[in-house]
């Protein structure tokens, strides 16, 4: 789907694999992107926040290029149950980053 929108001009959106593949085969392409990039939109789930290969990737690939801005977004926080668990999801992320 496209639409043009005028102050979206010359942006450009990279979705990647999910870490666990990349930190495999982190390639020179992805690389490339990085080393472009203005900004990171890191997107996690809430049932399994930062594992393991997110924190992997995120120190190994994304930290190093020390991005002026680096975003976090959280899905799935719809189907967490209660006030009490998105709390819980989102110090997890706290502790985590």
């Amino acid at each position: 789907m496209k639409q043009p929108v005028e102050w979206l001009q010359g942006v450009r959106l990279v979705d990647t694999p999910g870490t666990g593949d990349i930190l495999h085969k982190f390639d020179r392409q992805l690389q490339t992107y990085l080393q472009k990039a203005d900004v990171v939109v890191w997107v996690m789930s809430a049932l399994a926040p930062l594992s393991e290969s997110e924190q992997a990737f995120l120190k190994l690939a994304v930290l190093p290029q020390d991005f002026p801005k680096l975003l976090f977004a959280i899905n799935w926080m719809d189907i967490i149950p209660n006030d009490i668990e998105a709390e819980r999801v989102l110090n997890s992320i706290y502790n985590k980053i």
